[in-house]
């Protein structure tokens, strides 16, 4: 195996604290291919992915109800989404260039946020809406 190959595996921890690995023909393959050998292993938690549902709400009844209000009057459908999400997806990272201090606004994208991101935008979506005179419906 090349030395600057990282694998990735998927694997779950029951509450005894034993790991589970999915794909345990691949677990194996590569345990047997380490022998002998010292390794780096990381551990991070899997963030649970939006559901459709979610994504159905936010695509489905906010962004056609924001497009029919008199606000959003001949705005596009993705337009309204992306000033969603670079209003409440933002991701602002604070840097140093020599003594300048610079911030990286990045704008996440839906896909690829957790279930509880999603959550979080929205509501600020909704929040919006609302404060801006458009009653919004409560997800089902």
């Amino acid at each position: 195996m090349n030395n600057d190959m990282k694998i990735w595996h998927d694997a779950f921890v029951k509450e005894d604290g034993t790991i589970t690995f999915y794909n345990k023909s691949l677990y194996r393959s590569i345990i047997s291919s380490m022998k002998g050998k010292q390794i780096k292993a990381c551990f991070k938690e899997v963030n649970k992915k939006p559901s459709t549902e979610t994504h159905g709400y936010y695509r489905g009844v906010l962004i056609p109800l924001a497009a029919s209000t008199e606000m959003f009057r001949g705005w596009k459908k993705d337009e309204i989404h992306k000033y969603f999400a670079s209003e409440f997806l933002k991701d602002v990272i604070e840097k140093k260039i020599g003594f300048t201090t610079v911030l990286i606004v990045t704008t996440l994208s839906t896909a690829d946020t957790s279930q509880k991101r999603m959550n979080e935008f929205i509501s600020d979506v909704r929040q919006f809406l609302e404060e801006n005179g458009i009653t919004t419906p409560e997800p089902e």
